[in-house]
């Protein structure tokens, strides 16, 4: 029997990887509502931070209990200058994260690559991780 190409071989193996991929997702997310529940019935009112639950034998169960707070911009703009007249300065509370407008980039690109070259030195580009299909013949 002829050997298989190593191109091949590595896509079997990927191929494999992926069904083995998708049952630890299932597993994954079992094992997520699983934590939910003990949480909820171990900690039914939990305390932001660190919980403690005594158990049998000198055991321990920890609950890191953590809560979720994001900016809602446009109620941002509309709380700005009512925390100015209670003298508290907003922009001590939030911190803005600059992000890439990908459209206009590869338009300033196409339309001023010296411009461009320039403003690449405050990026940094690098490849993302590449994402396969395999897709089956129709029949």
């Amino acid at each position: 029997m002829a050997e298989l190409d190593p191109k091949y071989n590595l896509l079997a193996r990927w191929h494999t990887a992926l069904g083995l991929a998708v049952v630890a997702k299932e597993i994954i997310e079992n094992e997520q509502t699983l934590r939910k529940e003990v949480a909820a019935a171990f900690f039914p009112e939990p305390a932001e931070g660190v919980n403690a639950f005594d158990l049998e034998g000198g055991w321990k169960l920890k609950l890191s209990h953590k809560i979720e707070r994001k900016v809602d911009e446009p109620m941002l703009d509309s709380t700005r200058a009512q925390l100015r007249e209670i003298n508290i300065n907003p922009d001590l509370l939030v911190t803005m994260k600059p992000t890439l407008d990908l459209k206009a980039y590869r338009a300033l690109v196409l339309t001023n690559p010296e411009a461009a070259k320039v403003f690449e030195q405050a990026l940094t580009i690098k490849p993302a991780s590449p994402t396969l299909e395999l897709v089956q013949p129709k029949e």
